[in-house]
């Protein structure tokens, strides 16, 4: 999947925040640890809740150069989720820190929930109506019909095809996508996210 700058860096809301406090899990990284390195495999974000943390990334050398500090109440590691590819940066504890963790699964179930809802009953409708092997619309067509802002609903094709609902999914321009949706779980996946938990 091709991506740009549509996809903005997620921001919590206080409910979210309850959430991601109430499904997630505690961890502890002592001093000196490293919570993950630069190219290890992207499947989970953090909530920092005490302590500091240390932004690193290899130079032309190999060596680790500090970029940035983390301290209590921010988020982090989001990004890793919607492209579920490797870690771009490592971390390590300035200080003994206690973080929630929460996977990729649970955060969407938490955070896009009305989305998914949304973004699935559009696929449901498209494909009934079209019934077409490839699909090419315009992304702010989409956006208008749903009521969802651009980078919201990529982000929600984004684990969509993470877990196969649609395959072959590209952004072909800065607002053309193009996509293949799943006829055979489709109609399942409507199902069971309409029950996934919300509270």
């Amino acid at each position: 999947m091709n991506s740009n700058n549509l996809i903005k860096k997620f921001e919590l809301n206080d409910k979210i925040l309850e959430l991601i406090k109430k499904y997630g899990e505690v961890i502890t990284i002592e001093s000196g640890n490293f919570l993950f390195n630069q190219g290890d495999i992207a499947d989970s974000a953090y909530l920092l809740l005490s302590g500091e943390l240390e932004v690193l990334i290899k130079d032309k050398k190999g060596s680790l150069k500090t970029i940035n500090k983390l301290e209590p109440k921010i988020f982090f590691g989001e990004m890793g989720l919607f492209h579920f590819g490797k870690r771009t940066t490592a971390i390590r504890a300035v200080s003994t820190s206690n973080l929630i963790k929460i996977n990729f699964d649970t955060f969407f179930k938490i955070a896009y929930f009305k989305h998914k809802l949304v973004t699935i009953i559009y696929l449901l409708k498209l494909n009934k109506e079209l019934n077409k092997k490839v699909y090419k619309l315009n992304l702010d067509n989409i956006c208008s019909q749903i009521k969802l802002p651009k980078n919201e609903f990529l982000k929600v094709l984004f684990y969509f095809e993470r877990k196969k609902v649609v395959f072959l999914l590209d952004l072909i321009s800065e607002n053309i996508i193009k996509f293949r949706i799943n006829k055979h779980i489709i109609d399942n996946y409507l199902y069971n996210t309409a029950f996934e938990f919300t509270d």
